[in-house]
């Protein structure tokens, strides 16, 4: 009878001559070592059986059945002992992809962060000039704040200020130019400061294209924290208010931006990078038996061209202050973190993505955050362009 185990020799035989394997006495467990000392892999064999579905140790000589298969429980220690890496592998491809991290070198990241410059893509007409705008304002929301007399008027005035010439420009669209369905943007929250549901002011387009393009200004309960699209600090986006004015240090930024010379553009901003972000926009692994989607890099280097790095101190300092006043103790030096994008291709809860955090030393720095938070970092705060509907999908 063939060996189950045999695969895995012969994939460290082949590609890994200078690790040692040490089987025991059962065949339950094996333990390979490096001649370089630097640690040790103690693998525990299982197998997944297809009927009944259950996983049951390995025993020598054990039969599989169709559909069964072995698996790897994956324990890695350095020369001290300590956990560096636990996984359970489901194939040999995965076993020698956590090997080569294991014994391989790490690349240093550049010293400049930089990507590959802005590609000028093919120009989607804008359509759909014509926008219907309707108002569905339900303010029985507002009678459980302390002064919903005051707060009704707050509300008819933003309401009044709304400009369909402006949200016609901010809009997402999608890729023929046509505004985007299933977007909702926040124009307002009204009440005490909360990070519980509060009324806020929305706009939201159709939920179908065939419905587009059609927006609708309507009040609800809301976190405020989890809209992307969080227009509160940029009025002129959905008003007739005209944008901040321009300067040429923002000028030179986006012509850098545009050239793929990221950290040249947030350096006067006093943006910092983190080393992980710093290796995946190299094409590389931003953590050690972290494996990454292909797409990653280049979803990165789109988001950091997009980059507004003149904004991001400032949202980062009206989400502090947000905290301080909502929360009963200040937060923590260097705790307060929020998403930007998320990384395509994860199914899991809690994801990868870019994110932005307010050091220890009260500085920004971009990096590579991993949470199952629903509260973003709002796109006005960090984004020089409109987003488009693929931005939205996990």
């Amino acid at each position: 009878m063939n060996n189950p185990l045999q695969p895995m020799f012969d994939l460290l035989t082949q590609h890994h001559p200078t690790l040692t394997v040490q089987c025991s006495a059962d065949d339950r467990r094996a333990v390979i070592t490096s001649a370089d000392g630097t640690g040790s892999m103690n693998v525990d064999f299982w197998v997944q059986h297809h009927t009944p579905c259950i996983a049951t140790t390995y025993q020598r000589g054990m039969l599989f059945a169709p559909g069964d298969h072995l698996h790897y429980w994956i324990d890695i220690r350095d020369s001290g002992g300590a956990v560096i890496h636990r996984e359970c592998v489901c194939g040999l491809r995965r076993l020698g992809a956590v090997i080569d991290e294991w014994i391989g070198l790490e690349v240093t990241p550049p010293a400049r962060l930089s990507v590959a410059p802005t590609a000028v893509p093919p120009s989607a007409a804008l359509t759909g000039s014509v926008l219907t705008l309707s108002q569905d304002i339900d303010l029985a929301c507002l009678q459980s704040l302390p002064d919903p007399a005051a707060t009704e008027l707050r509300v008819r005035l933003d309401v009044s200020r709304i400009d369909v010439n402006a949200l016609l420009l901010s809009f997402p669209r999608d890729g023929r130019g046509r505004l985007a369905a299933k977007v909702k943007a926040l124009l307002g929250a009204y009440g005490p400061p909360t990070r519980k549901r509060q009324p806020c002011l929305l706009v939201t387009s159709a939920a179908t294209q065939r419905a587009m393009p059609t927006l609708r200004a309507h009040l609800s309960m809301e976190f405020a924290a989890n809209h992307r699209l969080d227009w509160r600090s940029a009025p002129w986006l959905w008003t007739a208010a005209p944008p901040p004015p321009t300067t040429p240090a923002i000028e030179r930024a986006r012509t850098l931006l545009a050239q793929g010379r990221i950290e040249d553009a947030c350096e006067p901003f006093d943006i910092q990078f983190s080393e992980p972000l710093r290796r995946l926009a190299t094409g590389q692994p931003f953590r050690r038996f972290v494996p990454i989607q292909p797409s990653w890099p280049d979803e990165l280097a789109g988001a950091l061209r997009q980059l507004a790095p003149w904004r991001i101190q400032d949202g980062l300092t009206h989400i502090y202050q947000h905290l301080c006043s909502v929360n009963k103790h200040k937060p923590k030096p260097g705790s307060l973190e929020r998403k930007l994008v998320w990384f395509s291709g994860q199914r899991q809860q809690a994801k990868f993505g870019l994110g932005v955090a307010l050091t220890v030393d009260g500085k920004a720095e971009l990096r590579i955050v991993r949470n199952a938070s629903n509260e973003y970092f709002p796109e006005p705060d960090w984004r020089a362009t409109a987003p488009s509907p693929q931005d939205f999908k996990p």
